[in-house]
């Protein structure tokens, strides 16, 4: 009897561990790595695949960031097919259309992030990038600029200039059209002044006229009010196809990525954590994405600059740090 009642107990466990093994599985399947909207229920996932790191998906510049919604109809929707679940990331890439949003696993004891290598190769197939050159304590320090909180830009000027830094700041079409002297002050003082759309759309979901039209009208509106002409591009949202990397390339368009971010353009978004969450990521080659109207990052950029200087890290431009050149001339 003793033994039927062990053999009954034992039986019993292995099949608990398999439900809750399926259920793990099922999870995992579930998780939307497309949504950005969901980047904090993706925040708690700390060991997928035996990583024992975080997913990382961050909408570069969500609405909250950008101050309006993208007022384009989604065009060719049967052409587009959504990441849905990290095997999805993890397999070979899709179609000459197909939406990627960009996703890195978290950047642990100064590594760097882990990035599939085929999305790696795909990248590097348009000239564009998310990490900087690897063979030194560098990093630099971007800044996503959808609308202006009043006072917050000058300040963080105010803090760049005091530390000699050079950033690189993308702005979207609502920002550049309601801060003209900003935008002058910005291009006077040294800083890379980049491109992230007139109306921060979904790229892949647009036809190829119109991502022309989204890229041009901003690069058009600060040459014609600056002199100044962008290179650099951060496609909105993250999200970006085969068809929209090469349309941006052709246009003299590098895309440029990110291989640090942080939940820090909601407003409840905690100070400590957008500071902690930096200098824990930190690596060789990093490229910072910071949202420019974010009040954690206003009141914390002197802090984690002064961090990353002691960690004997070099804060350098976006042209120091990239890992290749254009291959085509501008057009």
């Amino acid at each position: 009897m003793p033994n039927n009642k062990v053999g009954k107990a034992i039986a019993f466990i292995a099949l608990s561990l398999l439900v809750l093994y399926s259920g793990y599985q099922l999870l995992l399947e579930k998780a939307p790595l497309q949504e950005m909207e969901s980047l904090d229920s993706l925040e708690s996932l700390e060991s997928i695949d035996s990583i024992d790191s975080e997913i990382h998906i961050i909408d570069s510049s969500m609405d909250a960031a950008s101050g309006h919604a993208a007022s384009e109809s989604i065009e060719s929707q049967q052409n587009l097919n959504p990441i849905e679940s990290l095997e999805e990331l993890m397999a070979s890439p899709g179609g000459y259309n197909k939406k990627y949003g960009w996703g890195i696993v978290r950047s642990k004891n100064e590594k760097g992030p882990q990035v599939p290598q085929w999305e790696i190769d795909l990248l590097k197939d348009y000239d564009a990038f998310y990490i900087g050159k690897k063979d030194e304590k560098a990093v630099t320090l971007t800044f996503d600029m959808g609308y202006e909180k009043e006072g917050g830009t000058p300040k963080i000027l105010d803090t760049l200039a005091k530390h000699n830094i050079k950033a690189t700041f993308f702005f979207t079409g609502h920002w550049v059209k309601t801060q003209p002297d900003l935008l002058k002050r910005i291009i006077e003082e040294g800083h890379i002044v980049g491109n992230h759309t007139w109306k921060h759309p979904s790229l892949p979901d647009l036809s190829g006229d119109k991502i022309k039209n989204e890229i041009m009208v901003l690069h058009n509106h600060i040459k014609d009010h600056t002199g100044y002409e962008t290179k650099y591009l951060r496609p909105p949202r993250g999200e970006f196809s085969r068809r929209s990397l090469e349309i941006s390339k052709n246009l003299g368009y590098q895309s440029v990525f990110w291989s640090i971010a942080v939940v820090d353009w909601k407003p409840s978004s905690n100070e400590k954590s957008i500071y902690q969450g930096v200098i824990d990521q930190l690596h060789p080659g990093a490229i910072i994405l910071l949202h420019g109207n974010s009040e954690g990052v206003i009141n914390q950029l002197e802090n984690i600059i002064d961090t990353i200087e002691k960690k004997g890290y070099k804060i350098v431009s976006l042209e120091d740090i990239k890992p290749y050149e254009m291959e085509i001339a501008p057009q």
